[in-house]
């Protein structure tokens, strides 16, 4: 059988007890700035969800999936945001068809959002 080469990868993280002061447009696209310079990956175009923003602000939602949401296109894939400010968590997939820096990419979220707990999985695309 004939080895694959390894496409790519994902980064998915959940930050728990996080600090709720960025938990706005202005902190996610500071974040995801912050992120793609030191990682060196190219931004191409991002897109926003923010229930502030939906005619029922959010308040038809259940409080644990009320937040602000962002994915930002990269060149060779995508990053995904998600701040839930009621349960002070993020979640985010940092998706790349290169090989990146896992570790340094989970420092970089962690101290962001000076999450206090966190749990992460890197998966290996091939």
């Amino acid at each position: 059988m004939r080895r694959r080469e390894v496409f790519g990868m994902e980064l998915i993280v959940n930050l728990y007890d996080c600090s709720t002061a960025k938990f706005n447009k202005l902190g996610i696209a500071t974040f995801v700035a912050n992120l793609c310079k030191k990682m060196g990956f190219k931004r191409i175009k991002g897109c926003w969800w923010d229930d502030e923003d939906s005619p029922t602000k959010g308040r038809d939602l259940p409080k644990k999936i009320r937040g602000i949401s962002f994915v930002e296109f990269i060149i060779g894939s995508s990053i995904v945001v998600h701040a839930m400010k009621e349960i002070k968590s993020v979640y985010i997939n940092i998706f790349s068809c290169n090989m990146f820096d896992g570790e340094k990419a989970l420092k970089i979220c962690k101290g962001f959002f000076k999450a206090k707990k966190w749990r992460n999985w890197v998966i290996v695309r091939i």
